[in-house]
């Protein structure tokens, strides 16, 4: 019985084979670490700016609920809390708690910081 050996073809097939490994396995640890966006260490982070910060999603499902969280410094009277129109163009505000007191073109909103610091809207 002869069998006709294609060991050129058995190589490259193995060698697919384990960079397919490696693909998963990168695929699971970036999963574990939060890349998909439903938990981990790399799920979520924080911006600061000027007058506080905002606590957001690293990434994002798309059609899933998510929470934006900005803190603004109190001190002041009123705080406002401006997103850009990209931010609408990908993403739609279904609640903000507190809720504010004005809002501009809908890109600006104007909270009371009547309570003691840090006041968090949440979006």
């Amino acid at each position: 019985m002869q069998i006709e050996e294609h060991r050129t073809f058995q190589e490259s097939f193995w060698r697919a084979e384990r960079v397919s490994w490696v693909i998963f396995g990168l695929t699971l640890i970036a999963a574990l670490l939060g890349v998909t966006g439903s938990g981990g260490m790399l799920e979520r982070q924080i911006i600061t700016v000027a007058d506080g910060s905002v606590d957001v999603p690293r990434f994002s499902r798309w059609e899933a609920s998510d929470v934006l969280q900005a803190t603004l410094a109190g001190g002041g009277s009123e705080r406002r809390l401006t997103l850009s129109p990209e931010f609408f163009r990908t993403f739609q505000v279904e609640d903000i708690d507190p809720p504010p007191i004005a809002a501009e073109g809908g890109l600006t909103v104007w909270f009371i910081a009547s309570a003691p610091p840090p006041r968090s809207p949440s979006s």
